[in-house]
This record gives C-alpha cells, structure tokens and sequence, in this order.
C-alpha cells in the first residue's frame, strides 16, 4: 500500500520553508536529526517513521500539521534508510517504500607535516592537503584530497607569510602583527568527499562584515549566513537577494571564498569563540587578505575585478508606483512630467505583468499552445490596459 504515502525529499527545493511532505534538511549529516513529512489519501488514526542506520534503528510519531504527518528523525551516523507506517483502527498497518540515505559524517583533519613545493606549502595530512600559495594581494588556499605527500617539518615560511603546526594540529597562519588560528574537517560518505569545514579561532572583541546585503544586522558575528540568493519580497531576515562569500574582520584580515556552492558561515553562533565556514564540494579554496577595511576592499576588488561604471542616466531621477497599472496611466505621468520640467531620466512600470506568468501584459489574449512550446509574440493580442506595448515603449526610450 505504498501508494498511499507522498513523500518527496527535495520538495519544492526551497530551502528556508519545506512543504509537509518533503525532508529538511535534504542532505543532513550524521549526527544532526532531521524533519521528514509525508502527505497519505488513506484515513490513518497514526503515521510514524522507521529508520535504520547501520545497528541503530528508530520510529517516531508523526504529528499531523497542515494536511500532512511531520516529524524529526534520527540522527544517523552514516548511510540508512526509513519509511513511513500508517495505522487505522479497521486494518493492518500499511508501510511506504524505503527512502535511502547516504549521510556524510564529519572527520577532523589531523595536519602533522608542512612541506615546501614548487609552488607553495603544503600543509599535509593522511590523505589530505592545504595547499598555500601566494598571490600578489593575498594567501591562496585550497583543500583537497590526496596522496600524502614526503614527510616535512612543523613550520614553513612563504613570503611575508609563516607558517607553523599549533598544538590538536592546527594550523597557524602569521604575516606582520596578524595571526590566523585554523583548522578544518571533511564530511565523507564512503570514499568520497563531500563538503570541507574550515574554522578559525575569533578574538573576543572581533566583528565581522560582509557575506553580501544582509537585513538583519550590520555584524555578522552571532549569526549563520549562508550563500543562497532567494526572493523573499519583504522581512528578509537572514535571507538575501544578494549573497558574496567575502567577509572583512575588525582584526585585520578578509576572506574571499571561491565558487557559486551554497556556503554556509557560522560566525560565532555555534561556539563563541569559533567561526566556521562549510563549503558543500569536493574540494575548497579561497584567499586570505591581511589590513584595514579600506586595503582589504582594495585587494579584493583588485583580485576579483571592479565594477563597471554606470551610465549617466542611472544618476538622474527614477520615477515607479505600482498604481501605474496602464498604458493610459503611463503616458499620463509621462506628459505631465515634460509639462512640469521634471527632469526624470527612468521610469520604472512595475504592474505590467499579469503576475500568473510574469512574462505577459496584463489583459494579452493568445490561443494555448503546447506547453513546452513558448508563445510567439506575432501570437499575442494586446487589449485592455495596455493595448501597444511595443509602441509605448518605444516611445519611451525616445523620450
């Protein structure tokens, strides 16, 4: 009786507000319980869910929300499964099918060797390696999996910079007054590596900046941001329609990291004195950069290019309200500008789209088509609120 039960793991993919019948987080690590739900079209008195993982096994009551069963499992110390069992007073239990999981559990990272190559250091463990190098602004690194490298010392220098194996095989990271207490771990999941956590040590009096436009606070240290661009429309929150994994700290140095991954930073949140940052690959790479904010900004848009300038007419006076809901209403406000010498240099029409599709005009009339097929513009037939589109703007760039 399988087909009684829906559960979809990834849900609608969003990742801050899963539907009931989806799983949060969809790849949880071992050790971390996770939520999974299940929408049933059979009249259950109860749903619970099973779970094994490895000796481990589990269940646990749903409790029905919204119109479907939800609950936390787990956690699973590696690769299992579960399932979801539904009971009704009038028959036997009915069981859904098995959904596998092959959770990754996190293992520290026990540097014990630095070796000098040709192109930096590299800072060795078993099987893995932090590879430092120099650029012209900044100290580059990377971690990866690999074969160890030849056995070298505890200390190596590169540059203005030195490098030296702390005590728990941390990694200390020195250039001028600056020092940079780091460690990492790898979440595996059989032979393969998939995400790398890398830490460092926070001074007590230490804010950090950045990680993109942020909503709920100017510091970020205390909070989790994460690399998600996401429309939230208004009470963003932690949310943003604008992520960049760079971070700028009162104690004189910035971090850039490379690649579009989710990055989830835990400034502080988790343990006071700690940040973090879990990067969702197989392997990770940054820079570090050393000074105050101004030279930090300066070397990292050095490295990472600068912005155009914008044209002259983005200076000027913007004109927009969602009442300009016409072509009549358009063309209105844009007379009555002219007549009032206004000098208005871009007019933003917010409530042109019919908000169904958000690529039509309000009141366009077309015959269906196939839905994998797009609708030729030859097709649409422009009435009502705005009965020449193409026309009026046109018109408007004119002016």
């Amino acid at each position: 009786m399988s087909e009684a039960f829906l559960h979809v793991p990834a849900g609608d993919h969003n990742p801050y507000e899963p539907v009931g019948w989806a799983r949060f987080p969809l790849e949880p690590f071992a050790d971390e319980p996770f939520r999974v739900g299940v929408k049933t079209d059979a009249p259950f008195e109860t749903v619970e869910a099973e779970w094994e993982s490895g000796s481990a096994v589990g269940a646990t009551a749903l409790q029905h929300e919204a119109g479907a069963w939800i609950g936390l499992i787990g956690p699973m110390a590696g690769p299992g499964r579960y399932r979801f069992v539904g009971r009704a007073s009038d028959g036997e239990p009915a069981r859904s099918e098995w959904h596998h999981l092959d959770v990754p559990v996190w293992r520290p990272v026990r540097f014990s060797s630095i070796s000098e190559v040709s192109d930096g250091l590299v800072v060795g463990a078993d099987d893995v390696a932090l590879h430092l190098s120099l650029r012209a602004r900044s100290l580059a690194w990377s971690l990866q999996t690999e074969p160890p490298v030849e056995v070298g010392s505890r200390a190596g220098s590169l540059g203005d910079w030195r490098c030296n194996l702390e005590v728990e095989d941390r990694v200390s990271l020195n250039k001028d007054d600056l020092t940079l207490v780091v460690w990492a771990e790898r979440a595996v999941a059989g032979a393969q590596t998939r995400a790398w956590r890398l830490a460092w040590a926070l001074d007590a009096g230490e804010r950090l900046f950045g990680t993109g436009e942020r909503f709920d606070s100017l510091d970020q240290r205390g909070h989790r941001p994460d690399m998600r661009v996401y429309e939230q429309y208004k009470g963003q929150g932690s949310r943003t329609y604008f992520p960049v994994p760079w971070l700028i700290s009162t104690g004189g140095y910035g971090l850039a990291v490379d690649g579009a991954d989710r990055n989830v930073f835990d400034l502080g949140a988790s343990d006071a004195g700690t940040a973090t940052l879990t990067i969702p690959s197989a392997t990770a790479s940054g820079r570090w950069y050393v000074g105050g904010p101004a030279e930090l900004l300066r070397d990292y848009t050095a490295d990472l290019g600068t912005r155009k300038t914008m044209p002259m007419w983005a200076y000027g006076p913007w004109m927009s309200a969602n009442e300009w809901n016409s072509q009549a209403r358009v063309e209105e406000v844009v007379e009555r500008t002219f007549a009032e010498d206004v000098p208005a240099s871009v007019l933003v029409i917010e409530a042109w789209a019919d908000e169904a599709t958000f690529y039509l005009w309000n009141d366009t009339a077309y015959e269906p088509v196939d839905g994998a097929e797009p609708v030729p513009v030859e097709a649409m037939r422009h009435t009502g609120r705005w009965p020449d589109p193409r026309a009026m703007t046109e018109r408007l760039h004119q002016q």
